[in-house]
């Protein structure tokens, strides 16, 4: 359980440090919903997806949630190890 609660703080923690880093479109952050909803369907989704192309946004999405999957990984192994030397000291 304790492995479970550190790779989900990690993971969020990632995804905002991962949003700091990638977030950014010229001079302002990109709002996370643009990061994070799903597209559209006809016309409406081949404008966003063009428009997402011309601003690099897939890019940047991908790359904020590998920060946060990775750190979620980190988490996990963290809470692992932690969980692992209470055990031993008993």
């Amino acid at each position: 359980m304790r492995a479970v609660a550190f790779a989900v703080l990690f993971a969020v923690l990632g995804l905002a440090l991962g949003y700091g880093i990638y977030g950014r479109v010229g001079d302002e952050y990109v709002a996370p919903s643009v990061l994070f909803e799903g597209r559209k369907q006809g016309a409406e989704g081949i404008l966003q997806a063009f428009s997402e192309a011309l601003q690099g946004l897939e890019e940047r999405r991908q790359k904020i949630l590998i920060a946060g999957a990775v750190g979620g990984v980190v988490g996990l192994f963290f809470g692992a190890l932690t969980g692992e030397q209470k055990g031993s000291k008993r």
